[in-house]
């Protein structure tokens, strides 16, 4: 579960430019240094190529056989070495090297999303595949035809279909990329993840994402997804990835904001009087930084013009379902969403920002500093638009409940009015009041209970309700 006040961190530190050490040397022995080191650097790189079809002979595949090649007998083509089993079936590979070399050797013949392994190869009507896994491999040995045509099939869907951008950065939010990608690739669009560099980056859970291109390699996009997470902050306005976003955001058809994506546009200035979404727990923050956009905070996916804005979570992939049916049309986006087994009902579904929790979330932000020793764990998070309820069990020697009243009206204090706390009233239960951004009037109660058989545990129980 997310926590809203880590969605906005702190700004992101410029990279150091890389600069050379002074170095005294004269020029000609730099120079000859470098010219020293070049030569086993380039040998290096040539070793590195990998050999491919577990070193078999691609010639004797092509015919049927499976001979194994020499390692002192290979030749390169490609990103792939091939080994020989004689020298003249290197000499036809080295004269006619598109029949005998693998075909599209980056992506699965089957599924050309899916990166190619170089040990798992095939051959279908004399030319040499590879699968991207082994279930892969089974089926073009198995249903060949099929198989193949499948594959086919899905190559040519991305060929001639839109594509989608999903820009990645360090510390986006895995599902709000995951989830959308899921939804395009399912149903057979190109889509490309866009980094500001080519290097992989790891997402906020540790996922390891690598862009297929960069802002400055990106093709023309259809669809642009900007995913949440740990987002830029005011003062990254000038930032590569802003200046980047403002120019796509003008000249692209459709734009996709999960979660606190929509703060990463509100940066580059493509909010300004549109009406948005984004994640329960800034809904409250994002008309500083768009001042003129609508925020609404009642829906689950909102839609103005060319911006669709989503909730966080699964709300990205009914954001993405939307888009998909704006690109493709409804039936092609209740078909993938029932390919991947998603109720996707429009227009319904959980808003957090429509329910009590988020009132919760905001005045618990940072926590209930319990006693030292105590540990407590969640046994209760639910309610509906009026109401919601959060339960803990509290565990720990020496505890009290006016110990943990005590603890409670520290917190809740700070955001809401006190009416009465257990703590002064002699009781075990705390009340205070607060009004939301619409001037509606709640009532939130603490109470506290110890446990019947061990004196070391108390359940604690904090409700809000609005008034009728």
């Amino acid at each position: 579960m997310r926590t809203p006040f880590r969605l906005l961190p702190w700004p992101v530190p410029a990279r150091p430019a890389l600069a050379w050490p002074a170095l005294a040397w004269p020029a000609p022995v730099f120079l000859g240094a470098i010219a020293a080191c070049a030569v086993p650097a380039m040998v290096q790189a040539q070793e590195a190529k990998g050999v491919v079809l577990t070193g078999l002979d691609p010639v004797q595949l092509v015919a049927g056989k499976e001979v194994p090649g020499k390692p002192a007998l290979f030749a390169e083509h490609g990103k792939f070495r091939y080994l020989f089993a004689t020298e003249a079936d290197k000499a036809t590979f080295l004269s006619h090297p598109a029949d005998y070399s693998v075909q599209n050797p980056d992506w699965c013949f089957f599924m050309p999303k899916m990166r190619a392994l170089p040990y798992l190869h095939t051959v279908h009507e004399g030319r040499i595949f590879l699968a991207g896994s082994s279930s892969a491999l089974r089926m073009a040995r198995e249903i060949p035809d099929r198989a193949f045509k499948f594959g086919q099939f899905i190559t040519g869907a991305l060929a001639a279909g839109p594509t989608v951008g999903i820009l990645v950065f360090p510390g986006c939010q895995s599902i709000d990329v995951h989830g959308p990608y899921d939804m395009v690739v399912g149903a057979h669009l190109n889509v490309v993840l866009v980094g500001e560099s080519a290097g992989s980056i790891s997402s906020n859970s540790g996922l390891t994402l690598t862009p297929d291109c960069t802002f400055e390699t990106c093709p023309k996009l259809d669809a642009l997804v900007v995913p949440g997470g740990y987002v830029l902050t005011r003062e990254d306005e000038d930032a590569p990835l802003i200046a980047w976003l403002r120019a796509r955001a003008k000249d692209t058809k459709h734009v996709l904001s999960v979660c606190n994506g929509a703060f990463l546009l509100a940066l580059a200035g493509s909010l300004e009087g549109k009406s948005v979404t984004t994640t329960h727990g800034l809904l409250e923050l994002l008309p500083r930084m768009a001042k003129t956009a609508k925020v609404v905070t009642d829906q689950r996916v909102v839609e103005d013009g060319n911006l669709i804005s989503t909730g966080s979570g699964t709300a990205g992939i009914d954001g993405a379902l939307l888009l998909l049916e704006r690109l493709a049309g409804h039936g092609k986006a209740q078909e993938t969403a029932a390919a991947e087994e998603y109720a996707w009902q429009p227009g319904t579904g959980y808003i957090t920002g429509a329910v009590g929790a988020r009132f919760l979330n905001k005045a618990l932000m940072g926590g209930i500093a319990l006693p030292p020793g105590a540990n407590a764990e969640t046994t209760e998070f639910s309610g509906g638009t009026h109401d919601w309820t959060k339960g803990w069990r509290i565990t720990g020697t020496g505890l009290t409940r006016e110990a943990i009243l005590k603890a409670c009206d520290a917190r809740l204090s700070a955001s809401w009015t006190k009416v009465n706390a257990g703590v002064d009233a002699g009781d075990s239960r705390g009340h205070w009041t607060f009004t939301d951004e619409r001037g509606a009037a709640w009532d939130a109660t603490a109470s506290v209970t110890p446990s019947a058989e061990n004196p070391s545990t108390f359940s604690l129980r904090l409700s809000i309700k609005k008034r009728s």
